[in-house]
């Protein structure tokens, strides 16, 4: 089965309205190529610096067998390399989520709303990013 750059915004509208989770496309060459998130959370500064910081990652390095997970500031993400035939197509990068214990105060300091930064449990996350990869390469 072949998997194209609509399956991967498909998927990752599927993520946001399901999770209410960020989802961005990073192609090889660290540019942001498509985004569903809040816009609430699109016109936070904040935001924007976390995913300066995000695009600079060098997601081509890392493994493409598995959901890397990544924490800035308490703020998760977790991201899956994209790749088709041994080349790199770039990165589903998917966040910030907030754990339950930490929500209350990392959002008053981000200077957000209740609803812009969503929390899950850990295990909730996972879950997700093992749901997503699973989406993307029908494999365990």
């Amino acid at each position: 089965m072949e998997i194209s750059s609509l399956d991967f915004q498909y998927i990752g509208q599927l993520i946001y309205e399901t999770h209410q989770l960020s989802v961005s496309y990073i192609d090889p060459q660290g540019e942001i190529i498509f985004e569903y998130t809040s816009k609430a959370l699109q016109k936070n500064l904040n935001y924007t610096s976390l995913m300066e910081q995000l695009t600079t990652y060098p997601y081509d390095t890392a493994s493409k067998d598995y959901p890397i997970f990544i924490s800035i500031e308490d703020f998760h993400f977790f991201f899956i390399n994209l790749n088709k035939d041994n080349h790199y197509l770039g990165a589903l990068l998917v966040g910030p989520s907030l754990t339950p214990a930490n929500h209350h105060i990392v959002k008053q300091n981000f200077d957000c709303d209740n609803q812009s930064v969503p929390t899950h449990h850990y295990q909730q996350f996972i879950a997700i990013s093992l749901f997503v990869y699973y989406l993307i390469y029908q494999k365990n």
